[in-house]
């Protein structure tokens, strides 16, 4: 499958969506770059899901535009886009087999028979389901039933196609086989993927870009690696990855950095600070597990005592009570240490970002 002759280029422009005098969607600006895997990111509830129904055409914005191609298409039913959707629930038909199912919108809109079965041909065989075409879905697993699904969204080569957690329902060791393979996909075809979803490991797995919202709006977009180590608010940083919030006091700042005092210490420390984060006063500071380690306590930035130690497979992580939180470390190397021993807490020097208070 070829990638299709247009652009991909997606534009949102200060769109709002009113539900009962309540904004789900609160005047969001986005540009989704032609061949991007963009996700939408956030719990439920934040309108991701609603921002994604208005790019396809299922919901019209109160206010704002949407445009794909550079035409504006607001006013555009979905059928009149260029868009294919892939929903959560697969809305597969249980009566016709894979080979149908897949077929069903080239056959809807009148196309050659020898070209419908060409485009099937290698939809199935782009998810590795051609050897599935004559069965019937409902005899299919979870997973493979999402590969028809997707099969049948990217059969229309569509400029622009929209998956709305479509790995939602398969158990864990499938959704990590199929995001993987997605992403195999999106780089083959070259098509603009816009997805959604609440798992945050998933997001950042998948995506060239993350935009992560909450309450209606997007509270920041970037690469992964930029919203996981440079996160603009405490919100992004408690959402997307693993962290612990340490009570500091800002003393100062140097550039875009500030100088802070450790609560419960003595020390001072500068670290990179977040849009949200106050030019003086209380503040956090993030520390991500996998940047902090355990040293002797004379070492240590701040002194806690160890109140858990659990195994996770690829790490051990602790638990540590100090400053007046509990700090996590994530270790792949076992130490000497165990429940109710005082030990000392540091972490890497670009390992932390000084955000907004609780």
């Amino acid at each position: 499958m070829a990638r299709p002759d247009r652009t991909g280029h997606v534009t949102v422009e200060g769109a709002s969506k009113v539900f009962d005098g309540t904004a789900a969607v609160d005047d969001v600006s986005l540009e989704v770059r032609a061949g991007e895997f963009l996700t939408l990111l956030g719990p439920s509830g934040c309108g991701k899901t609603t921002l994604l129904r208005m790019i396809a055409g299922f919901e019209r914005p109160t206010r704002g535009r949407v445009l794909i191609g550079g035409r504006d298409v607001t006013g555009d039913p979905p059928e009149f886009r260029p868009v294919n959707m892939v929903f959560q629930r697969y809305a597969l038909f249980p009566h016709l087999n894979v080979e149908r199912n897949v077929a069903y919108g080239l056959l809807a809109r009148g196309e050659d028979g020898h070209a419908v079965a060409r485009k099937v041909g290698a939809a199935l065989a782009l998810v590795d389901m051609a050897g599935f075409a004559h069965g019937p879905v409902r005899q299919l697993s979870g997973g493979q039933q999402q590969r028809v699904a997707l099969a049948r969204a990217l059969v229309n080569e569509p400029e622009v196609l929209l998956l709305d957690e479509p790995l939602a329902a398969l158990d864990l060791q499938l959704r990590k086989r199929m995001q993987v393979e997605l992403r195999a996909i999106h780089r083959r075809l070259g098509t603009t993927f816009i997805y959604v979803t609440h798992d945050q490991g998933e997001a950042l797995a998948m995506s060239d870009r993350v935009a992560v919202m909450n309450r209606g709006i997007v509270a920041q977009i970037g690469t992964p690696e930029e919203t996981y180590h440079r996160p603009r608010s405490r919100f992004v940083a408690g959402f997307v990855g693993e962290g612990s919030f340490v009570p500091c006091t800002v003393r100062g700042s140097v550039g875009e950095d500030r100088v802070v005092a450790l609560d419960g210490s003595d020390r001072t420390i500068q670290a990179p600070a977040s849009a949200d984060a106050p030019s003086s006063g209380a503040a956090s500071l993030l520390v991500r597990p996998e940047r902090a380690s355990i040293t002797g306590t004379e070492k240590g930035l701040v002194v806690g005592r160890v109140v858990d130690l659990m195994f996770t497979g690829a790490v051990r992580r602790y638990l540590i009570a100090a400053s007046g939180t509990e700090i996590k470390v994530d270790l792949a190397d076992p130490g000497p240490w165990r429940v109710d021993d005082t030990v000392g807490v540091d972490w890497a020097i670009d390992g932390a970002v000084v955000v907004g208070p609780e």
